[in-house]
C-alpha cells in the first residue's frame, strides 16, 4: 500500500502449485513487513483468524477464476 515516499504495509506473496492427479494443490504464503507501528497494529488487530479468513477468501476467488477460465477453453 503506497504512502508518501514509502509503503504503509508491504507483503510478499508466494503461490506454489503442485500437480495431484487430475487436480492441482495450491499453497498460498505471504511474508508481511509492516513499515511502521501503526501498520503493525492495524494488521495485528485482525488476529490470526482474521488473516486466515482473508487468505481463504482470496483462494476461493482464485479458484473460481481458474474454473471459469478452464470452462472457456
Amino acid at each position: 500500500m503506497p504512502k508518501g515516499e514509502g509503503f504503509f504495509n508491504f507483503a510478499e506473496w508466494e503461490f506454489a502449485l503442485e500437480a495431484q492427479g487430475n487436480a492441482t494443490h495450491l499453497t498460498q504464503c505471504f511474508h508481511w513487513k509492516p513499515q511502521n507501528p501503526t501498520a503493525e497494529r492495524m494488521v495485528s488487530a485482525a488476529g490470526v483468524a482474521g488473516l486466515e479468513s482473508a487468505v481463504a477468501i482470496n483462494l476461493a476467488r482464485l479458484k473460481r477464476q481458474v474454473e471459469i477460465s478452464a470452462r472457456e477453453q
